[in-house]
């Protein structure tokens, strides 16, 4: 399945619009992650599709997975699933894939910024999720978060991309915010 052909992908993102969390961003190039807000909390929202060669795994690109990881605090709920069907996959947090981190591989592409490959063995044993289930968990997550309307989501953004994106960032925030005060 091509990453943007992901039916479940986009049906997670409307499905949540719908409920609540409302989508403001997706990140540049092509990745699979999303951000979300709800009433100055904060939900970021990775899916990875598995690329099958002779083993299953998710490749993460550091630019994108690190920022996100450092700029997490109390006020972003951040969630990423490795998915290996097309309905549903293992659901982790950030602080679970921070603590991954340094035992992982590393690839370094070319021509791109190094990208970290994540196995089914390198997964801590979490609940495997599909459909509602993904959505529910992600309306509990955000809503476990403490509120801040002083944070600034641009900070999830890796350094050499915040000043390009800025502006977009902002502006479909306050897209959500008036979406929000007025539904």
């Amino acid at each position: 399945m091509a990453d943007k052909e992901n039916p479940l992908w986009h049906g997670l993102k409307a499905a949540l619009d719908q409920r609540g969390p409302r989508h403001v961003f997706d990140w540049p190039y092509g990745a699979h992650v999303a951000l979300f807000w709800q009433d100055d909390r904060y939900l970021v929202l990775g899916v990875y599709n598995s690329r099958p060669e002779y083993d299953t795994w998710w490749g993460l690109q550091a630019t994108i997975v690190e920022p996100i990881l450092v700029a997490t605090n109390q006020v972003v709920a951040v969630r990423f699933l490795f998915q290996d069907q097309e309905t549903g996959g293992t659901l982790i947090t950030g602080s679970e894939l921070r603590s991954m981190l340094p035992h992982l591989s590393v690839a370094h592409p070319s021509g791109s910024s190094p990208a970290y490959k994540v196995f089914p063995k390198d997964i801590p044993s979490r609940a495997y999720l599909c459909g509602r289930a993904i959505v529910d968990e992600m309306i509990d997550a955000v809503s476990a978060v403490k509120p801040d309307p002083e944070f600034d989501p641009v900070m999830l953004l890796h350094p050499e991309r915040r000043a390009r994106w800025r502006w977009v960032v902002h502006w479909r925030l306050q897209q959500a915010r008036e979406c929000r005060s007025a539904g």
